[in-house]
């Protein structure tokens, strides 16, 4: 219940106010009393609830109320009405304003970046305020109306207008990939791409300088998300990476050298969704909390992913050299690949409606990323090929990118060997690694500090569980007496000759 010295406050202001609206409206107000005419719409973003604002002639677009945008079309409205200019103080009024009547009506939306979900429909943003793409699993079409709200950002470019009867395989030509299963991989990648709700692998292009990994990577980027720029720097630290995820849709590293395993964590974490909190501003104390499912990607000349759990969170694409008499200036591949564009698009649409309506629904035998190769062996079988046969070559490629994790592992190579001739093995943390650490100096010249400490032991053999388990070695860790304690043992009882790459012992 309001107090009674409230209540006075309350009835004194409506008097002030009432007394001065008999008066001539301010500039700010009338400003506001056009905006209103235009039937402009203001709402809440339903994450962080800040305010934003769109126009009747797009719609579907969603412009903060205290940015840029807004305060450029907000001088250019004023100007071809009043053919004056906006001071500061008046457009501050004006934001005041709108600002408060959008926190009173309370009505939200949930802002969108480039690809947008409603119920069982998908809506990509063409980018040129007049077009949007609408897909559902009965086909696609393009409209010039939305029930939902993109933000866009500075760097976001126009993307063509798709055309029906295309052809997603085209796109082929512009991947320097050879392996037919890792073609078809990417094909896949790419419808399920553009459903925003879901986990997606990370991609991983992989090969030596000369073999058009950049290009093949910037040209996944112009298919799904056209940008301005080019392709984003490895941040410094990880926390960076949530802060690009606000405005990108794509998350596309070029020259990534190596992954700790702090990095590891946040691009899993970039997959999956996981929550990231900070300051508001750097004026206040505010925190708020934002959760980003991004398409992650980079380039490397090396496998540098080394923890399991984004092993089986990506698809590595292993580009191959191309010769000097075979290069073509990347003026024409650009020219060549904007003519075919219209063409991609509509097929990547096609295999996006085919996926979304044929979903597969078994969940039999599926990997982690469940949801992503649900849709795509949808798309896998739109491209004709078998749903069974590449759910298969998924979990296939899983499983061979695990075991890649572990022989660049030298603790997992270390283990592998020391279990060869063992059933089983357990001891306290510390003595643990003295063993492994004697038996690597002794046979295999690995000197301590190759290995973790005994404080990160147990975590470090935790992240080669998946990978260890595979080559039949099971780990447990329990606590007894005063200590904590870790059993390594061959599942099936039976000691064998483990496989070591020897190049980790070089």
């Amino acid at each position: 219940m309001k107090s009674d010295k409230y209540q006075q406050a309350v009835t004194a202001f409506l008097d002030k106010d009432n007394a001065e609206k008999k008066q001539k409206r301010s500039v700010a107000n009338r400003i506001v009393d056009l905006l209103l005419d235009l039937d402009i719409e203001l709402f809440l973003d339903i994450e962080q609830s800040e305010p934003y604002i769109s126009f009747p002639h797009e719609p579907f677009v969603a412009h903060p109320i205290g940015g840029t945008v807004f305060r450029n079309k907000l001088s250019a409205i004023y100007w071809e009405t009043a053919k004056n200019g906006i001071s500061e103080s008046v457009h501050k009024q004006v934001v005041a304003t709108l600002s408060g009547k959008a926190h009173s009506e309370k009505i939200t939306y949930k802002l969108w970046n480039r690809v947008a979900q409603h119920e069982n429909e998908i809506y990509y943003d063409i980018a040129d305020n007049l077009n949007v793409v609408k897909i559902t699993g009965l086909g696609w079409s393009i409209e010039q109306t939305a029930p939902v709200k993109f933000r866009r950002y500075p760097h976001q470019a126009i993307q063509v207008v798709p055309v029906k009867q295309g052809n997603l395989r085209a796109f082929l030509k512009y991947l320097n990939i050879r392996n037919p299963d890792e073609q078809l991989l990417a094909l896949t990648y790419f419808p399920v791409a553009c459903i925003p709700d879901i986990p997606r692998c990370a991609i991983a292009c992989i090969g030596e300088q000369g073999t058009a990994k950049t290009g093949g990577l910037r040209k996944i980027q112009e298919l799904i998300d056209p940008t301005t720029g080019d392709l984003l720097h490895p941040p410094q630290k990880p926390g960076d990476l949530f802060a690009l995820a606000a405005g990108y849709y794509c998350l596309y590293l070029d020259n990534v050298s190596h992954v700790t395993s702090d990095e590891s964590d946040a691009f899993c974490r970039i997959v999956t969704g996981g929550t990231n909190g900070q300051r508001k501003l750097y004026t206040d104390n505010d925190i708020v909390q934002a959760s980003h499912k991004r398409l992650l990607g980079f380039t490397s000349i090396n496998q540098i992913i080394q923890k399991q759990d984004l092993l089986e969170r990506s698809i590595l694409l292993h580009f191959e050299y191309i010769p000097d008499e075979s290069r073509k200036p990347e003026e024409q591949i650009n020219q060549e690949f904007l003519a075919e564009k219209p063409l991609i698009m509509g097929g990547l649409f096609d295999a996006l409606s085919f996926a979304i309506g044929n979903k597969v629904t078994s969940t039999s035998g599926l990997p982690r990323m469940a949801d992503y190769a649900q849709y795509a062996a949808s798309a896998a079988k739109y491209l004709g090929e078998s749903e069974d046969g590449f759910l298969g070559l998924l979990s296939a490629t899983f499983d061979k990118q695990k075991q890649t994790g572990l022989q660049s592992s030298v603790l997992g190579q270390v283990i592998l060997d020391f279990m060869a001739n063992k059933s089983e093995y357990s001891g306290r943390i510390t003595e643990v690694r003295q063993e492994l650490v004697e038996y690597a100096e002794r046979s295999k010249g690995i000197t301590q500090y190759d290995l973790p400490s005994h404080l990160k032991l147990t975590q470090k053999i935790n992240e080669l569980i998946p990978a260890l388990r595979q080559k039949g070695i099971g780990v447990t860790t329990f606590e007894k007496g005063s200590g904590s304690h870790i059993r390594l043992f061959w599942t099936d009882g039976q000691p064998k000759m483990a496989v070591v790459a020897e190049e980790v012992f070089k």
